[in-house]
């Protein structure tokens, strides 16, 4: 699939667009294998909830390249997508998104870490991270 392809589908993809044209673009760019172009595209912020739900079907796999991408789409619940991809993130390996809480936790981001303690629902993750981190993070709940 070409830019030009993926432009038009980010179009389409428009919350402005009737719901129609949404579905059929988010159809189409599930067929695309290129996973970064989809997370949160520059100048179409208003397609971003379509194109989480783009992302949130991909296997676990298929994500792992860009799990620091998608973690730093929770830097602010409110942008359009952010709760689908945290409510995906949420039954992720805990493996691929420990670094990225350590991370967040050792640069005092005190909004991320806020966000990512949405994270800690689930229990693998929760089992997952080191025990600073982890108290840091439930402490935010």
């Amino acid at each position: 699939m070409d830019k030009i392809d993926r432009a038009m589908l980010l179009k389409m993809m428009d919350d402005d667009q009737d719901q129609e044209t949404q579905n059929q673009a988010v159809d189409l760019a599930k067929k695309d294998e290129n996973i970064e172009f989809w997370i949160q595209p520059d100048g179409y912020k208003y397609s971003w909830d379509n194109c989480a739900r783009v992302i949130i079907e991909k296997k676990d796999k298929e994500l792992a390249p860009y799990m620091s991408l998608l973690l730093k789409w929770l830097q602010d619940l409110n942008w359009p997508g952010a709760l689908l991809v945290l409510e995906r993130l949420k039954h992720v390996e805990p493996k691929f998104i420990i670094k990225t809480i350590n991370e967040a936790t050792q640069n005092n981001d005190l909004a991320w870490i806020e966000f990512l303690s949405e994270l800690t629902e689930s229990k693998t993750i929760l089992e997952g991270l080191d025990e600073n981190v982890k108290k840091t993070l439930l402490d935010l709940k």
